[in-house]
C-alpha cells in the first residue's frame, strides 16, 4: 500500500470520530413522559361527614313524637338520599329556655360540629321573661359559637296572638335584631305553614304532629338551598 494511503487512514479516522461526536451534542433531549389520563389525581373523598347541630327546646326535640319523626332527622334523611356529606344532630330539650341553652352549651359544642342551628326562645316569651335578659342569652350563645369556629344559623320564633301585640312586636324583632348584629344567617320563622294550623299540630295547638315536622324540614332544606349554606 502506497506511504500516501496509509498517512490518510489516521486522519480519516479522526474525521469519523468528530462527526458522531457532533451529531450527538445535536441530538436534543429526551423529553419528560407525559402523564395519563388515569394518572391524574383525584379530589380526596370526604370521609368524616360534617355535623349541623340543631339547638332548640321542644319544637325541635319532637314533642311527643320518635326522634325520627323530628325535623332534624327528616333533614338528615334527606340528604343521605341526595348522597350528600352532611348529618344532624338533634339537641332539642323540651321546656328549654336560652339561659338553658347557654348553661349546656360546653357539653353539646363537639368538635365535629359544623353548623349551629339555634332555634331557642319560644319558652322564654311565654313565660313572659324580660327580653333584655333573652337577648343578651342569645348574643352570648352565638358569640361562644362563633369564637368556637362554628357557623351559626338561627330560625326565629313568634308569640300567640294572646300576648299582647306590643310584646309580639318586640319579640319578634329581637331575632331580627340579634342576628344583624352579629352577621347571624337568619330563617324568620321555624314554624313558617305549621303554626296555627289544627291539622297540623298536636292537641295542645301549639306543638307540631309528624305531618308538621315534615313541612318544616322541607322549609329548612329550601331555606338552606336558597342561602347556599351546604354543598
Amino acid at each position: 500500500m502506497p506511504l500516501a494511503t496509509i498517512l490518510r487512514w489516521p486522519l480519516l479516522f479522526c474525521l469519523l470520530i468528530g462527526t458522531l461526536s457532533a451529531c450527538k451534542k445535536q441530538q436534543p433531549p429526551p423529553t419528560a413522559p407525559q402523564a395519563r389520563p388515569q394518572d391524574t389525581p383525584r379530589p380526596r373523598p370526604i370521609t368524616k361527614p360534617q355535623t349541623v347541630l340543631f339547638l332548640g327546646d321542644s319544637l325541635t326535640a319532637g314533642y311527643q313524637l320518635a326522634k325520627t319523626e323530628a325535623f332534624p332527622a327528616l333533614i338528615q334523611e334527606s340528604w343521605q338520599k341526595a348522597g350528600k356529606p352532611w348529618k344532624t344532630r338533634n339537641s332539642g330539650i323540651s321546656g328549654d329556655t336560652t339561659a338553658g341553652v347557654l348553661s349546656r352549651l360546653s357539653w353539646v359544642l363537639k368538635p365535629d360540629v359544623h353548623t349551629v342551628f339555634l332555634a331557642i326562645g319560644g319558652n322564654d316569651g311565654l313565660r313572659g321573661t324580660n327580653l333584655d335578659s333573652s337577648r343578651a342569652n342569645l348574643e352570648k350563645i352565638i358569640t361562644r359559637c362563633q369564637k368556637a369556629g362554628k357557623t351559626v344559623v338561627m330560625a326565629g320564633i313568634q308569640l300567640p296572638t294572646n300576648y299582647g301585640p306590643d310584646y309580639r312586636k318586640r319579640f319578634a324583632e329581637m331575632y331580627e335584631q340579634v342576628a344583624k348584629a352579629h352577621k347571624v344567617v337568619r330563617m324568620p320563622f321555624l314554624l313558617k305553614d305549621v303554626a296555627g294550623i289544627p291539622a297540623l299540630n298536636l292537641a295542645d295547638g301549639i306543638h307540631p304532629n309528624p305531618k308538621g315536622h315534615q313541612i318544616i324540614a322541607k322549609n329548612v332544606l329550601a331555606f338552606f338551598q336558597e342561602k347556599a349554606l351546604f354543598p
